[in-house]
């Protein structure tokens, strides 16, 4: 099965921006007027695989989708077509 893989970086972003990137792909835990709340990020609907910091595998279809956003937030974007793995392949069956 192909996947594909996608590393990004802020490249010299303030530490606020590099936050928001973050926020926005993984989400986010807050407190509004003295009760939690959880801010959702792109990623928490859909089937990924976190390497390292700033690397994702991710299923072909959903590439599309966080490529457009991290571009928007002004990160560098590479991409790249993978085979995956047996384990890889198990997590993004989801």
């Amino acid at each position: 099965m192909k996947g594909t893989l996608i590393a990004y970086r802020t490249s010299g972003a303030s530490k606020t921006a590099t936050s928001r990137v973050a926020q926005k792909l993984y989400g986010q835990d807050t407190v509004s007027r003295g009760r939690p709340v959880r801010r959702k990020g792109l990623l928490e609907g859909l089937p990924h695989v976190r390497l390292i910091r700033g690397v994702l595998v991710l299923r072909e279809k959903d590439a599309a989708a966080v490529r457009q956003l991290l571009e928007h937030l002004g990160c560098e974007v590479h991409q790249r077509r993978v085979d995956l793995t047996p384990d890889d392949e198990a997590r993004l069956k989801a």
